[in-house]
């Protein structure tokens, strides 16, 4: 996954400061992610990014850093808010909102460093995963990296974005598990397709794309208008 956070602090010299931190952070650590800076929580609030991370100094202009968690957390609740401040008489009310780590100035990026961790511990928790069987060894593949699926010569393969896993369970017993997902379409008898990566579709073919990958798979007459309703749900309910 790609790792978005933002910060926001109306003091540029600390903006600054923290968005190097962030960015040296995630280059150690080896992390694919971008971090986005804004002085005004105005801009942060119509911003059209989903963040999974948003750092917040709690002391700002027309509107502090409590007021702005609140509407961050009504557009996405499952966004880790980080509070820093210099003032600890925010405490009590920050803790109202649930914040993920409450700092106060200045930020030694030991914290945040240790900080950033602990977030991605929690966000890797609640991705969906499938769990396979390759090698002899069950692995927890997450959902969201699978491009799609289809069975050949009775063994299953899923294509990733790290490439192409084989496996010998079932096609069944990996649909089951797709039930409780919600991003996947069924394209024909032994093939999967992860909405997230279609491009366009017609009555013979699914197109994907990946990184200007593209990949084409098979879809039958027969599941064409169940894989036509399932995507067309589905973005309708996608952020």
């Amino acid at each position: 996954m790609k790792l978005k956070i933002a910060i926001c602090d109306d003091n540029e010299q600390i903006l600054n400061e923290e968005y190097n931190m962030l960015e040296f952070i995630l280059k150690e650590r080896c992390i694919e992610g971008v971090v986005h800076k804004f002085s005004e929580p105005e801009e942060l609030l119509k911003s059209t990014e989903i963040y999974d991370i948003v750092v917040l100094d709690v002391e700002m202009g027309r509107l502090n850093g409590i007021e702005t968690a609140d509407m961050l957390k009504k557009a996405n609740k499952e966004c880790i808010i980080f509070f820093v401040t210099n003032y600890e008489s925010y405490i009590d009310e920050a803790f109202n909102k649930h914040p993920f780590r409450f700092w106060t100035k200045p930020l030694d990026k030991r914290r945040l460093d240790y900080g950033v961790e602990c977030a991605l511990k929690e966000i890797n928790a609640r991705i969906p995963r499938i769990n396979v069987h390759i090698d002899n060894t069950n692995l927890d593949v997450p959902a969201g990296n699978i491009i799609y699926i289809y069975m050949e010569n009775r063994r299953l393969h899923l294509i990733t974005d790290k490439g192409d896993m084989v496996t010998r369970d079932t096609i069944k017993s990996i649909g089951e598990q797709l039930k409780d997902i919600g991003c996947f379409g069924k394209t024909s008898r032994g093939y999967y397709v992860n909405f997230n990566y279609v491009t366009e579709y017609d009555r013979e073919y699914v197109y994907c794309e990946y990184q200007q990958k593209k990949y084409k798979v098979d879809i039958s007459r027969r599941k064409y208008n169940d894989f036509n309703i399932s995507f067309k749900k589905w973005l309708g309910g996608a952020k």
